[in-house]
């Protein structure tokens, strides 16, 4: 229900990327092959981007493109007439310049498992209004990424140190509004997010078992299909020869039977995704095929640089894209807000350096390395390797920009392990019922943060009611512009270029659902949290409930 109301309210085209996603999907439905990054985007999409208003960010990349500022200063009649117009196109139309080359089809860089995916649906919808298309699509994509949430509950429940309070990930991952915010468009992240997610849970399936020849079979499809959906994956091929090494040295299985999983797990691999990586490779003398990494220099300039990189600089612009992050108008809000979070996050670092140093002392202690701990490890791991994987990919963009930034919306992929550490890191500082309160104190603070985000960024600055400054940055919201506006007419705002099914009432409908099951998810947060702060069924150190 909250997803939803992010599907209608986020502006056509206000998703990262996300008219070149649905341009990749449109392209395989029309031309029943894979894009290359020569081809055309369709003259419907090329049309679309001249009539409806675009972030900064696109608008730089398409002449003659209006921002979101400059839409709302138009005439109410020009407005008019180009949403009229908008309305009409169809794929049929005729691209106005073939020649552009930002309007290539440069996401067919992206492995193609969505885009495939997404096909169908489109296909079977074909004959809609491109807003009714776009907006369908979004829906699927949202859908898609909720089943992120079983597959996160299902790894903290294999996680001592996060079971006790395991119900808390998924409200945690529903109350997250700048992951919402990236999976409710057009984009590969959505089918990403639970790509990663049941990577990891098959990492700790592996991590806690004895040798079964069908557990690596699964994992290996598993980590196929990541591999098909995001390159960054790429970083989560190392987990294999780590959990055949994890196994034979816990003696859950033989020499033998380890390297047989590994190589099985490889070879599904090689089979199922290879064919992708090396199509990449020969294009691009890369295995990712990203173009700031095609663009740079090999594996030893990238160790060279390093040093050069201002890596407090990555950390810090990375935690705030990843805390929350106006969609592709890169909107935000005041620095406290994100240092808010960002103590809860040092926080629960410090717990899972404790819980980590308390594992290895009773393992060296006690001369074994038992389930629990072996699991938190393939959690770690899988986090620790996406993360590596990105400092990769910043080395690259540094390389071709010169600008030290870290893209954090790129640890979604692993975000189901990062709840789930969050959780084990406060159990590590605090014990379990504390823990507890912890996390639901974080949920009530998400979701009180995504109130206000929604309500005095997102939407004003989307239905014109605010706007950058002359120096770049956005005007505060004033409560007598709500008062000038009405209820009715900022929902009248926020359809505009929803397509002729997205009227006033229905935005006003599908607003209602999400305030609603907003409120919902914070009653129950508040009722774990004073759960945690007054029940004495708990222990803090975690024994039986005596209920």
């Amino acid at each position: 229900m909250r997803g939803a109301f992010y599907c209608v309210e986020q502006p056509i085209w206000e998703g990262y990327d996300e008219w070149a996603h649905f341009a990749y999907i449109q392209y395989i439905a029309e031309h029943h092959r894979l894009p290359e990054r020569t081809d055309r985007v369709s003259g419907e999409v090329r049309r679309s981007l001249d009539l409806v208003p675009l972030s900064s960010s696109a608008a730089e990349a398409v002449h003659g493109a209006l921002t979101h500022d400059a839409f709302w200063r138009l005439p109410l009649p020009e407005r008019l007439r180009r949403e009229r117009e908008f309305r009409k196109l169809n794929p049929e139309c005729k691209n106005p310049d073939a020649g552009e080359q930002s309007l290539l089809q440069y996401e067919a860089q992206q492995p193609p498992l969505y885009y495939l995916l997404l096909t169908l649906p489109y296909l079977a919808v074909k004959g809609f209004p491109l807003p009714a298309r776009v907006l369908i699509l979004r829906v699927i994509s949202l859908s898609i990424s909720a089943a992120a949430l079983p597959l996160a509950y299902g790894i903290a429940r294999r996680v001592a140190a996060a079971r006790r309070i395991a119900i808390l990930i998924p409200v945690l991952l529903a109350s997250f509004s700048g992951l919402l915010i990236d999976v409710c468009c057009v984009g590969n992240d959505s089918l990403a997010i639970v790509a990663g997610s049941a990577a990891v849970l098959g990492a700790v399936r592996l991590a806690g078992r004895r040798y079964r020849r069908a557990d690596w079979m699964i994992f290996g499809t598993i980590l196929t299909a990541a591999l098909l959906t995001k390159a960054y994956f790429l970083a989560f091929v190392p987990l294999v020869p780590l959990l055949a090494a994890m196994q034979g040295l816990r003696k859950r299985a033989t020499a033998g039977q380890a390297i047989t999983g590994c190589g099985l797990a490889l070879g599904i691999v090689a089979l199922g995704a290879g064919w992708w990586y090396a199509h990449a490779w020969a294009v691009t003398g890369t295995l990712s095929g990203e173009m700031l990494d095609a663009a740079t220099a090999g594996l030893r300039g990238k160790l060279g640089a390093v040093w050069q990189v201002r890596w407090w600089r990555v950390l810090d612009t990375a935690a705030f894209t990843h805390i929350w992050t106006g969609g592709w108008s890169f909107l935000g809000v005041r620095s406290w807000m994100y240092r808010v979070f960002e103590t809860f996050a040092v926080a629960a670092a410090a717990g899972v350096i404790a819980l980590t140093a308390r594992m290895i002392l009773n393992a060296a202690r006690r001369r074994i390395f038992p389930d629990d701990a072996a699991r938190f490890a393939a959690v770690a791991g899988a986090y620790l390797l996406i993360v590596l994987g990105i400092g990769y990919f910043t080395l690259g963009a540094f390389l071709a920009t010169g600008l030290s930034v870290g893209i954090g919306w790129y640890l979604y992929a692993a975000v189901s392990a990062e709840m789930v550490l969050l959780a084990a890191g406060f159990t590590g500082l605090a014990g379990v019922r504390r823990a507890g309160g912890c996390a639901a104190l974080l949920c009530l603070l998400a979701l009180a943060f995504d109130l206000y985000t929604m309500h005095f960024v997102l939407a004003p600055y989307y239905t014109g009611l605010i706007g950058h400054r002359p120096n770049g940055s956005l005007g505060a919201f004033r409560i007598g512009a709500l008062a000038d506006a009405g209820m009715r007419g900022i929902c009248a705002r926020l359809s505009v270029n929803k397509g002729p099914s997205i009227g006033p009432a229905v935005v006003a409908a599908v607003w209602a659902g999400y305030v609603s099951a907003t409120g919902a998810l914070m009653m129950f947060s508040a009722a774990q949290l004073y759960r945690a702060a007054f029940s004495r069924n708990l222990s803090s150190r975690g024994g039986p409930s005596k209920s």
